[in-house]
């Protein structure tokens, strides 16, 4: 699974010429980073977001991380440990959702 987040640095404050930020969380690595210039295919400067030690960091603490990314255009140097509190309800749908299906359920059952 991924999921990926955007920061425009024109409505943040941010440096002129760039364009913002790229956040790419990836289930298995957790967050990485892209500075893009005012095409989002350039990339300036990309790599691991370290500070979010989380895979599933909490939403508040992404954010301030971006922001802090758009305005300054360095990574943050401080720790974010907390987690997401819908992170084991999120683990749990993900594993059901990868589960095989059973084999009752895939029998043809005419409706009606």
């Amino acid at each position: 699974m991924t999921m990926c987040l955007y920061w425009d640095a024109s409505r943040t404050g941010g440096p002129s010429g760039h364009g913002g930020l790229r956040l790419v969380w990836e289930e298995e690595t957790g967050w990485a980073y892209a500075l893009v210039g005012l095409a989002q295919d350039q990339v300036i400067l990309a790599g691991q977001v370290d500070a979010l030690h989380r895979i599933y960091a909490a939403p508040e603490e992404v954010a301030e991380v971006a922001e802090h990314m758009v305005r300054t255009w360095r990574r943050p140097a401080g720790d974010f440990h907390q987690e997401w509190e819908q992170a084991a309800r999120t683990r749990a749908a993900i594993d059901a959702f990868r589960q095989p299906p059973h084999p009752d359920d895939l029998t043809y059952r005419p409706i009606g």
